[in-house]
């Protein structure tokens, strides 16, 4: 493609001289890998038993992704096509591209749109849950990230999101309930071969009503250049459903 129409945006930091740096516009983000935000989340959990918390660095970390997800629009703005490229060690390009869509299209501030949306940008796409939700040892908490980055865009903006902040609780509870199949498997082939389980989405679209927002319809774009990124709210489902008590499924051998 002509350098003016394609721009690739790295999630991670620059190591070394990349091809696409000749063809093509390219920047960095120069976020935190999955390492460091896990450990973040586990002194984020720890502090929560102790007493309120009233900032933190992985309320920062979200706070970056989506001012990170800023830089991608623009780009978007000026060039027609945009990659955006992430690594084994540092794959938030599943939380940059899942928050650009919720900031740009309304139909993902609703709650069918951000059913569809983990559906397609996440499982679809073999994000491991297996290896990262709940307490596993090894894993690295992008998905919690990414809900926790939601609830911050919905404390800031209510009324240009559907659901609520209970919503984004029911997900990532799920997550690791081993209620549902639906995060059961990260390849597409494996997962065909799972005998038919309980969807989460039918179950949570029963019982909708819980998660309506003030939701105003005209009230459809927001301006991120407000975001207070001073003091990053908390999101309260690290004190009520602290997942130092939760037993992953992961780790249960039935």
């Amino acid at each position: 493609k002509p350098k003016k129409k394609l721009a690739v945006f790295y999630v991670g930091t620059k190591t070394q001289p990349s091809m696409m740096e000749l063809i093509c516009e390219t920047s960095y983000a120069n976020l935190n890998p999955g390492i460091a935000l896990k450990l973040q989340l586990a002194d984020l959990q720890r502090q929560c038993l102790d007493n309120r918390v009233t900032s933190h660095p992985f309320a920062q970390s979200a706070i970056n992704y989506i001012r990170a997800c800023e830089t991608v629009i623009q780009t978007m703005r000026l060039r027609e096509f945009i990659l955006v490229n992430g690594s084994k060690k540092n794959m938030g390009e599943f939380i940059v591209v899942s928050l650009t869509q919720i900031i740009m299209d309304p139909y993902y501030r609703t709650v069918i749109g951000l059913f569809k949306l983990i559906e397609k940008d996440w499982i679809s796409f073999s994000y491991p849950f297996i290896n990262n939700v709940g307490t596993k040892d090894k894993g690295q908490p992008y998905f919690e990230l990414f809900l926790h980055a939601v609830y911050i865009l919905i404390i800031e903006y209510p009324k240009n999101f559907e659901y609520n902040e209970y919503c984004l609780r029911e997900v990532l509870k799920h997550s690791y309930s081993c209620r549902f199949g639906t995060f059961f498997h990260s390849e597409i082939e494996l997962r065909k071969h799972l005998p038919e389980t309980p969807t989460l989405w039918n179950s949570l679209l029963f019982d909708v009503k819980c998660f309506n927002n003030y939701y105003e319809e005209e009230s459809r774009i927001f301006n991120l250049k407000t975001l207070n990124v001073e003091m990053a709210p908390i999101w309260p489902y690290w004190y009520y459903n602290n997942p130092v008590y939760i037993k992953s499924h992961w780790d249960i051998n039935i």
